[in-house]
């Protein structure tokens, strides 16, 4: 096994410190060795063991477990959640409720299993180290919600369907929500009724690509005829992305899906699986570009939260607030230009994740899409659609 030094994988990898596990102080160690198998959508890596069979061995989520490799990288001190309640680029040890195995993953960050020189067949080992460290987070950014119909007050609450309505962009043409086609949170058939009666002609799917698309229309449970329909006719650009926001794949698909849009006819609908972390970057992204304010930015971001778990501000400020540091301002950090600092989240300008001179949220917005590809013509396209 050759030997991998903390500067070097800090420098390959996440910026972060890597170092070998510590000795479990505990007199009966709590450990799960397992083969790595390649999860290719969001490029993490799977354990060989369901999330029942690891918590079985006594691990639970909100612990701190210790992660090593068989190709000699090892990680301490890493959180065990449901949820991915970590910044981007920190690592994590995930039991996502619906996904077959345990995983190992940096947050919104490709190259994970390429970056740990990792093959199939593989050993992953997680000790724990210390228990319900991390269980105050873990309560706090919890995903469960619930699939039911008649817990959520209207239709669009439970498909977390809305048109996008910050004052700078024209009314009744963007909407943003839930998958109408991929059913397994039982939303596809509500979201599809939804964009049948906006009158949807485009779609922006974020997640999916064709064997997907065309599994969920052979599936049993399939009643999105409106969507098939737009899917037939050419209206529904897939776009299969993952979830690190700073790749350049990332760029290009947005920069090829938006250039697709610009081609066509409103209303458009945006949506991913949930209609929360990718379609919540892409919508953050128009609204930027149409000039938005951040409290329109925060508040249109933070109705998902309320839509899926009940968390506002009026009622739940803490939570509210520990979203926003976490989540909301991973965008802003992204896009945040050099010297605006009333834009800057919590990592400061030395730290940003994508390097813009631009002076404004909006030009920044502007040159990331250039960047991926889309032409400035076609940005200037685009805006001119967005805009009032």
């Amino acid at each position: 096994m050759k030997h991998r030094s903390i500067i070097a994988l800090a420098t390959l990898l996440f910026g972060l410190t890597a170092c070998v596990n510590k000795e479990n102080p505990k007199e009966e160690l709590v450990m799960a060795e397992m083969s790595v198998i390649h999860e290719t959508k969001f490029d993490s890596v799977y354990g060989d063991l369901t999330i029942e069979g690891f918590m079985s061995k006594g691990f639970e989520f909100g612990d701190s477990v210790s992660v090593s490799f068989s190709t000699g990288y090892s990680f301490d001190d890493v959180p065990f959640y449901d949820g991915y309640y970590v910044k981007t680029g920190a690592p994590l040890v995930i039991g996502y409720p619906g996904y077959p195995y345990i995983d190992f993953a940096t947050n919104n960050k490709a190259n994970c299993f390429q970056n740990l020189e990792l093959k199939e067949g593989d050993k992953m080992t997680i000790t724990l180290n210390e228990k319900g460290k991390y269980l105050v987070e873990q309560e706090t950014f919890s995903t469960k919600y619930s699939d039911n119909r008649s817990d959520y007050s209207t239709n669009e609450v439970f498909a977390n369907f809305r048109p996008m309505e910050v004052s700078t962009m024209k009314s009744n043409l963007f909407y943003r929500g839930a998958s109408p086609v991929d059913n397994q949170h039982s939303r596809a058939s509500y979201a599809n009724r939804l964009i049948e009666e906006a009158g949807i002609k485009f779609v922006l799917n974020l997640a999916d690509n064709q064997e997907e698309m065309d599994s969920y229309i052979a599936s049993e449970d399939f009643n999105s005829q409106y969507a098939l329909n737009l899917y037939r006719e050419g209206n529904i650009a897939l776009l299969d992305m993952g979830v690190d926001f700073t790749s350049s794949v990332f760029q290009e698909k947005l920069a090829t899906g938006l250039t697709e849009l610009v081609k066509h006819d409103g209303p458009y609908y945006i949506h991913c699986t949930e209609g929360k972390d990718r379609t919540g970057f892409v919508c953050y992204l128009l609204e930027t570009l149409s000039g938005a304010s951040y409290e329109e930015l925060e508040n249109d971001y933070m109705i998902t939260y309320d839509n899926y778990y009940g968390i506002n501000k009026a009622e739940s400020k803490s939570k509210y607030d520990a979203i926003v540091d976490l989540r909301f301002k991973d965008f802003i950090n992204l896009l945040t230009p050099t010297h605006d600092g009333s834009f800057l989240g919590d990592r400061g300008p030395s730290t940003k994740l994508f390097s813009s001179s631009k002076s404004s949220l909006a030009e920044a917005a502007k040159e990331y899409l250039i960047q991926g590809g889309m032409t400035e013509e076609n940005v200037d396209k685009l805006v001119e659609i967005i805009k009032k």
